[in-house]
C-alpha cells in the first residue's frame, strides 16, 4: 500500500498526510471547537513533499484520512548518466532507475549531486519512495 489512515484530530507538525493526490507534510494545525451543527474540526495547513506548495483542509477530528508512506533509503552514488543517478545497494548491484529529481523543492539537492560527481567527491545520496516515485532529496559527503 502507498498510503496508511490516521486520524486527522492526531496530526501534528511534521506528519504526513494526503492533500487531494499529493503528498504532504504538515505545517500548522489547528482545532476549531464543536458548532451547533456537528463534531470538531481539524483545520490543517501542509505543505507538498514534491513541490513545497502549500494547501489547506478541515476533517472533523476523528475522521480517517490517508497519509502516503514514504520510506528513505541512502546510497552510495558513483555517477550520472542522461540525468539518472547511478546508485549502488547494499548487495553490491546497481540501482540506474532513479532520476535528478529536476523539481524546484529538490533544486539544491540536485545541483550538490552533480557538484560531488563533477568533482570526483564521493557522496551518499537519500532517496525518498513516496506514491510510486522515488526522488533524490539529500545527498551529503561519503566520509569512509
Amino acid at each position: 500500500p502507498q498510503t496508511e489512515q490516521v486520524e486527522a484530530g492526531k496530526l501534528k507538525i511534521g506528519s504526513l498526510v494526503m492533500m487531494g493526490d499529493k503528498p504532504c507534510k504538515v505545517v500548522k494545525t489547528s482545532k476549531a471547537k464543536p458548532g451547533k451543527h456537528g463534531s470538531a474540526k481539524a483545520i490543517i495547513v501542509a505543505a507538498s513533499l514534491l513541490d513545497g506548495k502549500k494547501a489547506e483542509q478541515s476533517w472533523g477530528t476523528s475522521d480517517l484520512i490517508d497519509a502516503p508512506i514514504v520510506v528513505r533509503t541512502e546510497y552510495p552514488c558513483l555517477g550520472i548518466e542522461d540525468g539518472f543517478l547511478q546508485l549502488q545497494d547494499e548487495s553490491g548491484e546497481m540501482k540506474e532507475d532513479v532520476k535528478l529529481s529536476g523539481l524546484p523543492s529538490f533544486e539544491d539537492v540536485d545541483k550538490s549531486i552533480t557538484k560531488f560527481i563533477e568533482d570526483d567527491v564521493p557522496c551518499l545520496v537519500t532517496v525518498m519512495k513516496v506514491m510510486g516515485g522515488e526522488y533524490p532529496c539529500a545527498v551529503r559527503e561519503d566520509k569512509d
